[in-house]
């Protein structure tokens, strides 16, 4: 993104938009496994935790070259990832 070097962290009422990281993809897996998330999807989501880590290496290396702005919603208290946001 231009003229932006790192993903912000923005801490709201309830929740935190913050980068995904590599230790979320257990978190990541589990969220796109729920139906109630997966029929919305124009895709199928990773196929495992290890799919799920390489998915949130590509959103870093996008991120890097201004291609994508992704960001992680984590539950304020426990930092617990429970879903992403495209912006861009």
């Amino acid at each position: 993104m231009q003229g932006l070097n790192a993903i912000p962290t923005l801490v709201l009422n309830r929740a935190r938009l913050r980068p995904s990281r590599e230790a979320d993809a257990p978190s990541l897996y589990a969220y796109y496994k729920q139906e109630a998330v997966n029929k919305y999807l124009d895709g199928y989501g990773p196929a495992s935790v290890e799919d799920a880590a390489r998915i949130i290496r590509v959103w870093d290396i996008m991120f890097e070259e201004g291609r994508l702005f992704r960001m992680g919603i984590a539950e304020k208290e426990s930092d617990a990832l429970i879903g992403t946001i495209f912006l861009g």
